[in-house]
């Protein structure tokens, strides 16, 4: 079956399915806890997270419609990965701005654990366009480190490389997001987002 189709219907089914925080005090995020659309190995497939075939394709298709070649980085608060999924169309799809964390569009959303939803942009599937090396949450500023294989021969496939990050609770204040490649060592992306202390406490 293709790995696209199979990338899309994955959702409503995972409601259960809650990502395991990382500890703030763990300034790396370990591989194997971010859901990915990439074909990336070490990271959790979205078909495994989300094995319902029909929600996944309807939801898939809704961020796909909202996917340029253009990378973005930003926060939702959610506590679970379908949560974390639905809170980014508020950004991709709504009108949320990315200053702030972005909850999901409902009446008194669940909330609590942040994630960082990354997007590097849109190529093809083998070799992976773009291998994430790391994230890692270093007092207010959080990273991901990856590069671009290279590559002679490309599948003609167009493939969209979106990234769900369990961060955990955040601390309220400014914090720095930032795509870094390595091979250019350099900061490809920054943008700044205020986590805001919740109003309920």
């Amino acid at each position: 079956m293709n790995r696209v189709a199979l990338l899309i219907g994955l959702l409503l089914s995972a409601g259960a399915t809650a990502a395991t925080p990382t500890s703030k005090a763990d300034p790396a995020i370990p591989l194997s806890k971010i859901v990915t659309t990439s074909p990336q190995s070490d990271l959790q497939a979205f078909e495994v997270v989300f094995p319902n075939e029909i929600e996944r394709r309807k939801l898939f298709q809704r961020i796909s419609a909202f996917s340029s070649g253009a990378s973005n980085l930003f926060l939702v608060d959610a506590t679970n990965t379908l949560d974390a999924f639905k809170a980014s169309l508020s950004v991709l799809e709504g009108s949320h701005s990315a200053d702030t964390p972005a909850l999901v569009n409902t009446d008194d959303p669940d909330r609590g654990s942040h994630w960082l939803v990354a997007y590097l942009g849109v190529g093809p599937s083998q070799p992976v366009s773009w291998v994430v090396e790391s994230v890692t949450v270093k007092r207010n500023s959080i990273r991901v480190s990856y590069h671009q294989p290279k590559a002679n021969i490309v599948t003609g496939d167009i493939w969209r490389f979106y990234y769900w990050v369990p961060l955990g609770t955040l601390d309220p204040g400014n914090y720095q997001l930032e795509f870094y490649t390595t091979k250019e060592k350099a900061v490809t992306l920054s943008r700044r987002v205020t986590v805001q202390r919740d109003k309920r406490d």
